[in-house]
């Protein structure tokens, strides 16, 4: 079944990015980023569970959202891309990049893991029995500390409340088969050839900046900044995008 998708064409013969949602959020999350990242082509896509792309019938593991990334490039006749990915989205980057390297140009994982740790599934697997004992509004209340960061908490209550009164219509399949997929699987880093920058917030205390030291270490030649937010760090500090991506990116792919 194919996944709702955008082409954002810019020109004809620059660079392809694919912007990769966090867990919970779909292709709207990255509306903060399209004019900054106006030098590439742009495709963002709803996976399985989010947005308005099809419900999570039984299962959606790390290789089968992997799977359904390559499906995508290859219905849009894309051959080699950089791909941004956030929380989640940065684990499925990750893990392609492993088993496509000739496929894949530059990396930006945004507040992500590779293998699941003791600590962070525990933190995960919190959120699945809150869901399954009070539904979305309970696993939001469980999740909120974990994502999103003290400051931003203090600016932007209106923002987090608009999140909180969304995760009342998710669906329970939707909800239990993200955790779970969030849950499966792993990601062979030393296979990771591709330029890399890690991001993490500062306030990040779901994948902290200690866990991203770890991984950049174990990426040949990765890149680390830690920059101002949470776990959603570039959603609640979108100027990190002008400021941080967009140079390594200019680097990366030697557009001056």
């Amino acid at each position: 079944m194919g996944l709702p998708y955008t082409r954002h064409i810019h020109h004809k013969d620059t660079p392809w990015l694919v912007l990769i949602n966090g867990l919970f959020t779909d292709q709207s999350s990255w509306d903060m980023a399209l004019d900054d990242l106006s030098d590439f082509n742009i495709l963002t896509y709803d996976g399985r569970g989010q947005g308005i792309a099809p419900d999570i019938e039984s299962s959606y593991d790390l290789d089968e959202q992997v799977d359904d990334l390559l499906k995508v490039l290859m219905i849009n006749d894309i051959s080699r891309v950089g791909i941004i990915g956030l929380s989640n989205g940065g684990r499925v980057a990750m893990k392609f990049a492993s088993l496509y390297p000739k496929r894949c140009d530059t990396l930006v994982i945004c507040d992500s893991y590779g293998d699941l740790e003791p600590l962070l599934k525990t933190k995960l697997e919190s959120w699945l029995k809150a869901h399954q004992q009070g539904g979305s509004e309970l696993r939001f209340d469980v999740a909120l500390p974990w994502v999103w960061g003290e400051t931003f908490l203090k600016k932007r209550p209106d923002l987090v409340d608009y999140y909180r009164k969304r995760s009342k219509d998710a669906v329970d399949s939707n909800v239990i088969g993200l955790i779970k997929g969030a849950l499966s699987g792993g990601v062979d880093l030393s296979k990771i050839l591709t330029k890399t920058l890690f991001l993490v917030g500062e306030e990040d205390l779901l994948t902290p900046p200690n866990s991203q030291v770890i991984l950049a270490r174990e990426v040949t030649g990765a890149k680390l900044k830690v920059i101002p937010g949470g776990h959603a760090s570039i959603i609640e500090n979108p100027q990190s995008i002008k400021k941080v991506i967009i140079p390594f990116l200019r680097e990366s792919y030697e557009l001056g």
